[in-house]
């Protein structure tokens, strides 16, 4: 795991993070220096469409994680389908888990393994 680290600049009563421009260089120079197969990318700004780019360039991998509401056409569009991931996706399968549970149809869990099926 890669960590990245970000300064905050303060202008008046506004913070910029620069977050954007520095995940971007992250991104782009680690796929260079080969650290990676696979990047994932919590953002679904478009501003990030060359970034997607030029990683597809350089033969890497990327999977983008957003909610639906904030994934932008260009980001979309740059990227096959099995890449794009949903927080939507994870809310409703956990909601639907837990209607399930209610109804004891699902499996019983522990320590991530799967121990018995309840009916």
């Amino acid at each position: 795991m890669i960590k990245a680290s970000f300064d905050k600049i303060a202008f008046k009563d506004a913070i910029e993070k620069k977050v954007d421009i520095k995940i971007a260089v992250d991104i782009i120079s680690l796929a260079y220096e080969n650290a990676y197969d696979t990047a994932v990318l919590v953002s679904g700004d478009g501003d990030f469409v060359p970034v997607v780019k030029k990683v597809k360039e350089l033969d890497k991998n990327l999977e983008v994680w957003a909610f639906r509401y904030s994934l932008a056409n260009a980001l979309k569009e740059e990227l096959e389908d099995e890449n794009i991931n949903y927080f939507d996706d994870i809310e409703l399968n956990f909601l639907n888990f837990l209607k399930m549970k209610e109804l004891n149809l699902v499996p019983y869990m522990r320590l991530g393994s799967i121990r018995n099926w309840r009916k």
